[in-house]
């Protein structure tokens, strides 16, 4: 099919258009997304709070681990002294209050909890973050789409919607719109877009309010992710921080006294 000089001028101005809106796009989202570095646990840290879970009883291992599974699903960051009640109710033979080295016991299963509530809280974060990058790659891809299809459409206007569209996009589609929904099949509402194996210029031309139905879709998801991304990191920093201070009052020879909490 030849195209004359204003339709041309018209495909052009078209392609302009969506490119610019496209980047437009993708600029908010690199100013509006949230920083990407993991917060990390200073290696002597996770070394000397390593050595004190080592020294533990299994019994005491596995309630380490309970309670940390349950620290890490609160909405807030966890706190040392919620922490030290449980670790109170937990170790009735820790309720002799005063005692330095019982004190010393409590802190370093604070520590301990909070570390392995930092363990857990990554996987989480990592999670999120994964999903995160998928949210972004099917965003672009359905952009990418959109601008082609819009084209695809300006430059058959003229053509009996009743035909089937044998174009080179056409054809792929299918296959293109396939993969997308596999991507996104995970995440909270996935990528949804009819198109039959062989479809026609009227299948052709609904195309674009679908993609952009499931762009806003994946829009709405990607702030809500980027938020609870910045919550987490929030929470892991502050977490980090606490831990920081309670191992400033442990000695390194507390693991030859927790060993005997069961």
């Amino acid at each position: 099919m030849r195209l004359n000089f204003r339709s041309a001028v018209i495909i052009t101005l078209a392609l302009a258009t969506c490119i610019s809106i496209s980047a437009a796009q993708q600029h908010q989202e690199a100013v509006s997304a949230p920083q990407t570095k993991i917060p990390e646990v200073p290696a002597e840290m996770a070394k000397r709070i390593a050595a004190l879970q080592s020294a533990m009883q299994p019994s005491a291992k596995a309630w380490v681990e309970q309670q940390a599974h349950s620290e890490s699903q609160k909405p807030t960051s966890p706190d040392a002294p919620s922490i030290e009640a449980a670790v109170y109710n937990r170790f009735p033979a820790l309720n002799t209050r005063g005692s330095s080295v019982k004190a010393g016991d409590i802190n370093a299963l604070v520590a301990i909890v909070m570390m392995q509530t930092l363990t857990d809280s990554e996987k989480d974060l990592q999670n999120t973050m994964s999903q995160m990058q998928s949210i972004t790659d099917a965003k672009q891809k359905l952009r990418d789409l959109l601008t082609q299809t819009q084209l695809e459409i300006k430059s058959n206007e003229t053509t009996d919607a009743k035909d089937t569209c044998q174009t080179a996009l056409c054809k792929s589609l299918p296959s293109t719109v396939g993969e997308i929904s596999s991507a996104t099949a995970n995440l909270q509402k996935p990528v949804r877009i009819f198109i039959p194996a062989k479809p026609t210029f009227a299948d052709l031309r609904t195309l674009p309010g679908q993609i952009q139905s499931n762009l806003d879709a994946l829009n709405d998801i990607s702030q809500a992710q980027q938020m609870k991304i910045q919550m987490l990191m929030d929470q892991r920093t502050k977490l980090i921080e606490t831990l920081s201070n309670i191992m400033k009052s442990i000695s390194d020879t507390q693991s030859t006294i927790i060993q005997n909490i069961k």
